[in-house]
C-alpha cells in the first residue's frame, strides 16, 4: 500500500488565527489535527483533541474521570464559554512537535510514529512541500478498498 494513496488534503493554520478557523479545516477535512505554519513552513501542529482537552475540562477530572459520575450539569460546558474558546488565537495550543513521513515512506513507518507521538495522524512532507494528513482511519479505508 502506498501512501500517496492515503493522504488527506487539509489547511494550514496560521499564527493569530482563530481557533473557530482552526478546527473548521480538521472538520472539513474529516482529521483530528492539521499543522501549523508560517512563511517559513511547517512549525507545529494542531490537535482537536489537545484544544478541547486544555479548554473544556479541569485537569483533576481527567486524572478522576473513572470515578466521575453522570450526573455533572453544574460542570457542563456552557455555550457562552465554547463562543469564547473559538474566538481565541489558536497560537498557545500549537504542539511543536509533529510526526511527518514524505509520500515515500513506507506504511510501517507511518504506523510506528503514530505509536511513537500517541497519535492518529502525521503530515506528509516532501522536501519541504506539504501534501497532507494520514489517519489510522484513511489507512483501514484503504484496506478495506483493497477488498472489493
Amino acid at each position: 500500500m502506498k501512501i500517496t494513496d492515503m493522504i488527506t488534503p487539509t489547511g494550514i493554520a496560521r499564527p493569530e488565527m482563530p481557533v473557530r478557523e482552526a478546527l473548521r479545516l480538521c472538520v472539513a477535512a474529516d482529521v483530528p489535527g492539521i499543522p501549523f505554519g508560517d512563511e517559513q513552513g511547517i512549525r507545529g501542529r494542531i490537535s482537536v483533541r489537545h484544544i478541547l482537552t486544555h479548554t473544556c475540562i479541569p485537569e483533576y477530572m481527567v486524572r478522576y474521570a473513572h470515578v466521575i459520575g453522570e450526573r455533572l450539569d453544574h460542570l457542563a460546558l456552557p455555550e457562552e464559554k465554547a463562543k469564547v474558546v473559538l474566538r481565541l488565537p489558536i497560537d498557545p495550543f500549537v504542539l511543536e512537535a509533529y510526526p511527518a513521513i514524505t509520500s515515500h515512506s513506507p506504511l510501517v513507518k507511518a504506523l510506528a510514529l503514530m505509536e511513537e507521538f500517541d497519535t492518529h495522524y502525521l503530515f506528509v512532507i516532501d522536501e519541504g512541500r506539504y501534501l497532507g494528513v494520514v489517519t489510522h482511519l484513511a489507512i483501514a479505508r484503504r484496506m478495506l478498498e483493497l477488498d472489493g
